[in-house]
């Protein structure tokens, strides 16, 4: 039923990546409802600008959830048979990695319909920075000197560099 994650005796039980198919179900549950709160903010713009400011509100929405619960929310616990490991382990604490795939789609379709324009040399820059966001992300976790939340979101952000890459 991928409802374990709302209950810490059933938390990570089972097959436990399966956690993550309980966020997903919640993001794609939520996503007709934001694909249609951004199409009534497109129907109040008068200017390009505003049209794709409205059409990222998904993406932006999704970042501020995602942030402020790991800021204001429990932090993770090695204990996962508490309330604070089932906030830790909820679409709340994630919802800040699905802003970058929703902002790609955003400057996609830009792109496709000619309003949007990269320089050339883009692509190198992009792959090179997005590598080295990436391996930062995963030192820093390595040494402990950032939570796993940050250098999730770190390597988030470098991941949707490279599917930009190649969509």
């Amino acid at each position: 039923l991928l409802v374990q994650n709302y209950d810490p005796s059933t938390l990570i039980t089972g097959i436990q990546p399966a956690w993550s198919l309980v966020i997903e179900l919640v993001f794609y549950l939520a996503l007709p409802v934001l694909v249609l709160a951004a199409l009534m903010l497109t129907r109040q713009t008068k200017t390009r600008t505003q049209r794709v400011l409205a059409l990222l509100f998904p993406a932006a929405l999704m970042a501020a959830i995602g942030i402020s619960s790991l800021i204001l929310g429990p932090h993770y616990t090695q204990d996962l048979n508490t309330w604070q490991a089932v906030w830790y382990f909820s679409f709340l604490t994630h919802a800040h990695l699905f802003a970058p795939g929703l902002a790609l789609a955003v400057a996609r379709i830009e792109y496709e319909d000619g309003r949007f324009r990269l320089p050339s040399r883009w692509r190198p820059a992009a792959a090179v920075a997005a590598a080295a966001v990436a391996v930062t992300a995963l030192w820093l976790f390595g040494e402990e000197a950032v939570p796993a939340a940050t250098a999730s979101a770190l390597i988030a952000l470098s991941f949707g560099a490279f599917v930009a890459l190649v969509v």
